[in-house]
């Protein structure tokens, strides 16, 4: 409940008497303080959250009429670009015409540098908030346009800073992402993305508008031969170490989108793969490198990159945080055209398989070409203590895709194992196996938990388990208790 000395309560108790004697003050003889009354305006919107529509339409025509210039002024979008921060459009009523036609003169004449910017960013609020909470009327089309036809010319004109060129790039693209237009005005604007693709101080603007595009739901009509003539900026750019992170997320994003052909895939497989070896990247872009190689490489003829391939997913692979759906899908994907014998024999050049990287991928290997009696090979050594960090290792990685069916017993056995690294890998497959399967595992984990001494190694597969199991009181609750 809201006590009546609120000054919030009492403010808006008064808001009419302020309003009407604020109104009063609104006449030719006070234009000299106009600069104060936007301020005025401004606090007072702040202050009651918001002006009631009929206010808010007299004041602006009113302070329009104060002007002794046609010139908009800093003051003028300051103020249209505060008071919509707690006001619709709609409250600018009559007003409304006035607002748009200031921001588009101010944007399109003005030469002043932080009053165009400031211009831009007012333009990206309308474009990302407020037009698209209005109807589409014939006035905002047309408003639109103007301002998307400007914003180009700001974008491709040699003239203006680099810093209108890059923020009016990222406001086009707000536009496209947020506003109804015609798709013959969208292809315009599309064309645009690409016309600038190799101006050097865009590229990385260029580059994350087009992902952002691209991975939108809207069904864009992309100019004819759009994607093809990013292709080679793109295969260009990738081997760019300042361009190479955005370069990759937006080539993602666009195989993601089937928008690249057969063709396009064989041009950019080359410089992708070229001298990845030799680089250190991001463990982000590593997961990114290794989604795209799978998109490619599951369409297009790598018989002659396989190996370099290969050599791609152990080293991404080797790095403890590599996503391991990443790890999947480039292993099915070098598949699609690569006998299991031959990658596997490949696969071998470039580590052991003992190595645990090497096991994982063997074990997807398996399970996606239904080898499945190497699998049953791989339990039998688990159980005769042959080949046990290997062994550990390939059958975790199954059970993410498959039920092995063979108890957690031969696991469990390894977990006093004098060597730390099957220990380690056996209290990781016992929590894998487990959590994949709750239904089916969880009571023999906690039989398990409740009469052994390796205390330890419990208790890190118990807190493995705790990370990973679904919250669900009925699995959940027997692992907190334990």
């Amino acid at each position: 409940m809201v006590a009546e000395d609120d000054p919030f309560t009492i403010l808006i108790g008064k808001s009419e008497y302020i309003n009407q004697t604020f109104d009063k003050l609104l006449v030719a003889k006070n234009s000299t303080m106009l600069p104060l009354f936007y301020e005025f305006v401004i606090e007072l919107s702040n202050a009651m959250e918001g002006l009631e529509g009929n206010w808010m339409e007299s004041f602006t025509n009113k302070l329009h009429e104060l002007k002794d210039s046609k010139a908009v002024t800093s003051n003028q979008i300051k103020f249209y670009s505060s008071i919509l921060k707690k006001n619709s459009l709609d409250h600018f009523g009559s007003a409304f015409d006035i607002v748009l036609s200031d921001i588009l003169t101010c944007f399109t004449t003005s030469k002043n540098h932080e009053l165009v910017l400031d211009t831009i960013n007012l333009l990206n609020s309308l474009f990302t908030i407020y037009i698209p909470a209005v109807p589409s009327e014939e006035k905002i089309v047309s408003f639109t346009e103007t301002a998307g036809n400007g914003l180009v010319s700001k974008v491709t004109g040699k003239s203006y800073s680099l810093e209108i060129r890059q923020r009016s790039l990222v406001c086009l693209s707000n536009l496209l992402l947020n506003v109804r237009v015609s798709t013959q005005y969208q292809s315009q604007l599309l064309q645009v993305f690409s016309d600038v693709i190799s101006i050097e101080f865009l590229i990385q603007s260029d580059l994350l508008s087009i992902e952002k595009l691209v991975k939108s739901e809207i069904d864009y009509p992309y100019p004819p031969n759009w994607s093809k003539s990013l292709v080679k900026p793109l295969s260009d750019y990738v081997t760019n170490k300042d361009q190479q992170a955005q370069t990759l997320s937006t080539l993602k994003a666009m195989l993601d989108a089937s928008l690249f052909d057969r063709a396009d895939k064989a041009t950019i497989i080359v410089p992708l793969i070229s001298d990845v070896e030799t680089q250190k990247l991001s463990v982000e872009s590593k997961n990114t490198y290794a989604f795209i190689l799978a998109g490619l490489v599951s369409t297009v003829d790598i018989t002659p990159q396989l190996q370099t391939i290969v050599k791609l997913l152990v080293k991404f692979s080797s790095d403890a945080k590599f996503n391991p759906e990443a790890l999947v899908s480039l292993t099915q994907a070098i598949l699609v055209h690569t006998p299991s014998d031959q990658f596997i024999e490949v696969l071998l050049q470039s580590g052991k398989q003992t190595d645990a990287n090497i096991s994982k991928i063997l074990a997807i290997i398996s399970v996606s070409s239904q080898k499945f009696d190497s699998i049953e090979k791989i339990l039998t050594d688990l159980n005769n203590g042959t080949q046990v960090l290997f062994s550990i290792i390939f059958l975790e990685q199954v059970s993410k895709s498959m039920d092995l069916d063979y108890g957690l017993e031969p696991f469990f056995k390894y977990f006093d194992s004098p060597d730390d690294e099957i220990k380690r890998a056996s209290v990781n497959a016992v929590a894998t196996i487990v959590s994949g399967n709750v239904t089916k595992y969880l009571s023999s984990f906690l039989q398990y938990l409740e009469g052994t001494s390796n205390r330890v190694e419990s208790l890190q597969c118990l807190n493995n388990l705790l990370r990973n199991t679904p919250v669900d009181p009925d699995y959940s609750m027997p692992l907190v208790k334990s």
